[in-house]
């Protein structure tokens, strides 16, 4: 008896569960039109709910960068910057293009903080990956 009410509650929740991904499939579109709207806070809430769902989404990258441009352009909190760009960084380290733009912004904001120890390992490993030769080396110097 109570197996079978276990795999009820099993059943509900999993339903629960698909209904709501199924849902926040249109969400990055719901984002979008709030952000265009100015509705920042509805629109970061829409974002952080798509990269939560959608987990290989194709899009990620189109929400992050949103989500970062209203914490630094829109809210003008560098600490949430550097939070979002952090987690942008785990996610995106196998790809090097992408890898390869987080990092001196990332750098740039541990920098305009005074964190100056996270600063200089982000300017590190920026330098690693375009080498010494490279075009962007003076930059990151």
């Amino acid at each position: 008896m109570v197996r079978k009410y276990r795999l009820l509650i099993l059943i509900v929740l999993f339903l629960g569960a698909c209904s709501s991904f199924s849902q926040d499939n249109g969400s990055l579109e719901k984002a979008n039109q709030e952000y265009a709207k100015g509705n920042y806070f509805q629109a970061r809430r829409l974002y952080e709910q798509y990269l939560e769902f959608e987990t290989q989404g194709k899009k990620r990258w189109e929400a992050w960068s949103k989500l970062l441009d209203i914490a630094l352009n829109i809210q003008h909190d560098q600490r949430k910057g550097t939070l979002l760009l952090e987690a942008m960084c785990l996610e995106y380290m196998g790809q090097p293009e992408r890898y390869r733009t987080l990092l001196p912004r990332l750098a740039g904001l541990y920098a305009d903080l005074r964190e100056w120890e996270k600063a200089a390992e982000a300017w590190q490993k920026a330098l690693a990956l375009e080498g010494p030769d490279s075009e962007k080396a003076g930059e990151i110097y």
